[in-house]
């Protein structure tokens, strides 16, 4: 593959080793290993990419150096929520978890405490809770299932 002479072999050996992004790292890797003279087969088959990925990278390259290779902004998903959203998550993130009193409501405004039998008081315990004890095995326990014959009769 041809790769125009912006940095020399042994630049881009030194930019490959040093960068801390693993994307960029092989992307230079790429670059170096095609001045070296291997193929793009061979280069996707070193660095675990598709041919075709390691010819875009070659061709971004030789079109406008190192810039061309780094991530862009703007790429992967949007974020969901709006400035305020994310300005009022982060102020409740610095503000860390309140004192636990009791069981807790979460609202927007924030925290409120909640009396336990204000929650757990109007309802009504499970069934095998008001079962005496020695019929709440019998309700945890499932009949197996009887295979039925199906009849040959038209």
């Amino acid at each position: 593959m041809k790769v125009e002479l912006y940095h020399t072999s042994s630049e881009l050996k030194q930019l490959f080793r040093k960068e801390k992004d693993a994307a960029l790292s092989s992307r230079l890797r790429a670059v170096y290993l095609a001045l070296m003279g291997k193929s793009a087969p061979e280069i996707a088959a070193l660095l675990g990419y598709r041919r075709r990925t390691i010819q875009n990278w070659i061709y971004a390259y030789n079109k406008h150096g190192l810039e061309r290779l780094q991530d862009t902004p703007g790429r992967g998903q949007r974020c969901k929520l709006n400035t305020d959203q994310l300005q009022w998550l982060r102020q409740r993130l610095e503000e860390g978890p309140p004192p636990r009193i009791g069981p807790q409501c979460f609202s927007r405004q924030g925290y409120s405490t909640v009396h336990p039998e204000a929650v757990w008081g109007d309802l009504p315990s499970p069934r095998h809770l008001q079962a005496p004890s020695s019929t709440r095995l019998q309700l945890c326990v499932i009949p197996a299932r009887t295979p039925q014959r199906r009849s040959t009769d038209p």
